[in-house]
């Protein structure tokens, strides 16, 4: 069984991580490049997760959120404006029925997909930090020992679900280790980056933890939708979405720790 679902893992990896590290480790237009077509297919699958019509004011705040990489800020902000202009075609769209209650859930779905995909825009606003590209290597790799600890081993090993109305397959075993090889991982490869930082290890345990919490979050929204991936990008392995789910939350912490000195 873990052979079977080991497969399909390691084709969306090969698809996923060498443009992300490529990204992370030239930074500039090409990460700002990666990033705005991250924004655009997640916000497809937002889109079709939520049952929404296209969010052209999401999308195109997002793409001006990402000017924040040329100034070292994701400027998520200066895009909520905005989302007033979903307003007036939503209005138009349920004025004919009355419906004001759907006006109400689109700008709510529109203000959960700017504020969730909003966090993509930390990840050119990292690199551009002194000590980025070091900082959103770590951080990757990070994540992605506590996808592959808790994997490898809640698979094997992992019995009492960690929230089994959310995602039955994920245990606290699998929980559990995927935090212990994070802080291994991450703490062996803190050595070569930040050899007098006594705490990296639990450090990157606690990345790891939101990162797990990334992958809920995204459970939620697709069992809110009756889904069971997000799309279909990664054949047999789900949308982008369910690839990036775990940095979504990750890279954000890394960023509040990088800029207040606490690391790196």
């Amino acid at each position: 069984m873990i052979m079977t679902d080991l497969l399909p893992r390691i084709k969306s990896l090969i698809l996923f991580v060498p443009p992300l590290l490529l990204g992370a480790y030239f930074g500039g237009w090409l990460l700002l490049i990666i990033t705005f077509v991250a924004v655009q297919l997640a916000a497809r699958e937002m889109e079709r997760l939520l049952q929404l019509h296209t969010l052209f004011a999401v999308r195109i705040g997002l793409s001006l959120g990402l000017l924040g990489g040329l100034v070292d800020a994701p400027l998520v902000y200066v895009a909520y404006p905005l989302l007033l202009f979903e307003l007036v075609p939503t209005a138009l769209r349920a004025s004919d029925r009355a419906d004001w209650s759907a006006v109400v859930q689109r700008l709510s779905a529109a203000a959960l997909t700017m504020l969730y995909l909003g966090l993509i825009l930390f990840w050119p606003a990292l690199r551009a930090l002194p000590a980025g590209r070091e900082a959103m290597i770590w951080t990757i790799v990070i994540v992605w020992a506590s996808d592959t600890g808790a994997y490898l081993l809640g698979s094997r090993f992992g019995r009492g679900g960690l929230m089994p109305g959310l995602s039955p397959k994920k245990s606290w075993i699998g929980a559990l280790s995927g935090l212990a090889l994070a802080a291994l991982i991450g703490g062996a490869a803190a050595v070569y980056w930040m050899p007098e930082f006594r705490w990296a290890a639990i450090v990157a345990a606690g990345i790891a933890a939101f990162a797990q919490v990334g992958d809920l979050f995204e459970s939620m929204l697709k069992r809110s939708a009756g889904a069971k991936d997000s799309g279909h990008m990664f054949p047999g392995h789900g949308g982008l979405l369910d690839r990036i789910d775990s940095l979504l939350f990750a890279i954000p912490v890394t960023y509040v720790l990088v800029y207040a000195g606490v690391i790196f």
